[in-house]
């Protein structure tokens, strides 16, 4: 009889091989229903980040404080397991609302007494854990943000932080050009005019260059 094993199956045994190798340890009384609902919420967590966890990195790196780092634990690992390109499939999308599912599952594990004999790898799964939450919150932040600006009577186009206006006293009027600039001060907005070199210049352009400000 042949057994399929899926790339979810994969992820499962592999995570259950490295904490083998590790030894982290369930309690020996616990029953092995609630053991495998715990190990699913961990291994259901490394599926839905597997392909997206570089977004959260790069957002703690970019506003180092306010975002936590994925643990190298789980960042260097478990990856190519959820291939959405293989599936031929958009590229998976983080929100809020799921990040936020994942979380909960993962602290109702921490919860447990016997996770903080886990050492190291109790307390990643504690950092994985804020870094996602933390990555929720910003995402949440963002969402409102953008709202607030669509909600405006007229939206604006967002601009980068360090965007400055700089203003320059208005230099001195060429003689070759006065004609033509009186012409277009007496002009609503998009009104068009008919250049005519005879009528709206001091006098005939010698070259190229002194007619390239009118092109």
């Amino acid at each position: 009889m042949l057994c399929f094993v899926t790339a979810k199956d994969r992820l499962f045994n592999d995570v259950v091989m490295d904490m083998k190798r590790e030894e982290i340890k369930f309690p020996g009384t616990m029953a092995n229903a609630e053991i495998s609902r715990y190990m699913l919420a961990l291994v259901d967590t490394l599926w839905y980040l597997d392909g997206t966890k570089e977004k959260i990195q790069r957002r703690a790196l970019n506003q180092s404080g306010s975002i936590t780092r994925i643990p190298e634990r789980f960042m260097n690992n478990y990856n190519g397991y959820n291939d959405y390109k293989r599936k031929k499939i958009k590229a998976p999308q983080l929100d809020s609302a799921s990040l936020k599912t994942h979380v909960a599952c993962l602290q109702t594990l921490m919860e447990q007494k016997f996770v903080s004999l886990w050492g190291d790898y109790g307390k990643d799964l504690e950092h994985l854990a804020v870094s996602m939450s933390e990555y929720a919150q910003f995402l949440d932040l963002s969402s409102k943000a953008q709202q607030d600006r669509q909600s405006l009577p007229h939206p604006v186009r967002q601009l980068a932080e360090n965007v400055q206006v700089l203003h320059f006293n208005r230099g001195p009027k060429k003689t070759m050009y006065s004609l033509i600039e009186d012409l277009v001060n007496t002009k609503d907005f998009y009104e068009p005019i008919i250049f005519d070199e005879c009528l709206h210049a001091a006098s005939p352009f010698k070259n190229r260059t002194e007619a390239a400000p009118l092109s």
